[in-house]
């Protein structure tokens, strides 16, 4: 299984931008964007910061909110 994404300020507050890949009990493969979970035994996450500050930011010319960085 795999789990990646990011962690930026949007409207002050943090958001999280996960994707996961998973197997079911059949060993079939999901994937997706990742909105809650529970874990049941054990995750391990690593976070790693980056060196300048970022926010998500609306894009109005395609209606999503885009990472933004000011370097």
């Amino acid at each position: 299984t795999s789990y990646q994404g990011n962690i930026l300020l949007k409207d002050g507050e943090p958001f999280i931008h996960a994707h996961i890949t998973i197997s079911d009990h059949d060993l079939g493969v999901k994937g997706g964007h990742l909105f809650e979970a529970k874990v049941g035994a054990v995750g391990e996450f690593i976070l790693r910061k980056i060196d300048t500050d970022g926010q998500r930011e609306l894009d109005p010319n395609i209606g999503l909110f885009c990472m933004a960085f000011n370097d």
